[in-house]
């Protein structure tokens, strides 16, 4: 009796991991921005004429979604309206929309994927000056940042670390770009993002004990820097002292947007995360750690469906030996 018990148990378990893991293991996965691509023709920005616009949206893994996700497209521009503005996925994890808009600049594209948790994935489409010629392919047409950053406070954050804050650049931004040096005005360091447009504060490491370090920041939109802000100072590792609120105009801001630091720091990030997105690559339903977790998982679900074919052979045959008797 405890014999068929527990193999009664055994074929429970085993039934319900094959009916259920499946599942689980094909779900589609959320989307990711970083392997996701929006990608669209140039257009005049006269609210008549429709850039196309593609959409690819891969998983962490690389993977294309597939399905029947939805997904609404939508802009934080007032002035853009897509056609059709919600699609559902027909598998291949690719759609097209037709985007109309009176802004001239890189419009924002949303893109919701209300399948799995409102994730998000935002692009940037151009539409240039009715009656003028189409940019050039590869050419900014990114506005400037509105307004110009503040540099509020410098303080040392440690031994190698010094905080910086500074008040919110007007839209549009993308981004928060930093300079520094060991003397005014000349910056040989640099981190090309250090936060979005709601940024205000970014500590840098790997400085050294009780040097003085000159800072400046500015914001970027796409690939349009903005002007650089104040200059600040501060010494790691040194007790902090007052900030000065005067805008120092003297900055020698030439050549300052591409920066290739020749010494930094240990702790500095060194990888220049690019605000634009590139068309979409050549399509690829394969590929990632998923799908060897995919592999497995079924094979564990075959095995479950054997086991559950014995133990209920098992079953019949005690049972049968018991009624012999």
């Amino acid at each position: 009796m405890k014999v068929r018990c527990f193999f009664g148990l055994i074929t429970g378990f085993l039934i319900f991991s094959a009916l259920f893991t499946p599942t689980a293991v094909l779900a589609g996965n959320p989307p990711d921005q970083g392997k996701s691509t929006i990608s669209g023709t140039s257009a005049p920005a006269d609210g008549l004429t429709s850039s196309t616009v593609t959409i690819v949206l891969r998983d962490a893994g690389g993977n294309t979604l597939s399905g029947n996700d939805s997904v609404m497209i939508t802009s934080s521009n007032s002035s853009t309206s897509f056609n059709p503005s919600s699609v559902t996925l027909d598998g291949s994890g690719v759609f097209y929309t037709q985007m109309k808009s009176s802004f001239v600049g890189s419009v924002p594209v949303t893109v919701t994927d209300n399948s799995t948790s409102n994730t998000q994935i935002t692009g940037y489409v151009a539409f240039y000056q009715p009656g003028t010629a189409p940019p050039a392919p590869g050419a900014c047409t990114d506005p400037a940042p509105g307004s110009t950053v503040q540099l509020t406070s410098a303080e040392s954050a440690g031994a190698h670390s010094i905080t910086l804050t500074w008040t919110v650049a007007s839209n549009p931004v993308t981004y928060y770009l930093l300079s520094y040096g060991l003397s005014s005005g000349k910056y040989i360091y640099g981190v090309p993002n250090i936060g979005g447009q709601g940024t205000t504060s970014f500590t840098v490491g790997g400085l050294n004990t009780a040097t003085k370090y000159y800072f400046v920041i500015r914001a970027g939109n796409g690939c349009t820097p903005g002007n650089y802000s104040n200059e600040l100072s501060a010494v790691a590792g040194a007790a902090p002292t007052p900030i000065p609120t005067s805008v120092d105009t003297s900055i020698d801001t030439t050549s300052q947007f591409d920066l290739q630091p020749t010494d930094t720091p240990s702790d500095t990030p060194t990888s220049t995360p690019s605000p634009e997105v590139t068309v979409a690559p050549t399509l690829s339903s394969t590929g990632g750690s998923n799908s060897y977790i995919s592999y497995i998982m079924l094979g564990v679900t075959a095995l479950g469906v054997v086991c559950a074919i014995i133990g209920a052979i098992i079953y019949l045959v005690s049972r049968t030996a018991s009624n012999s008797r």
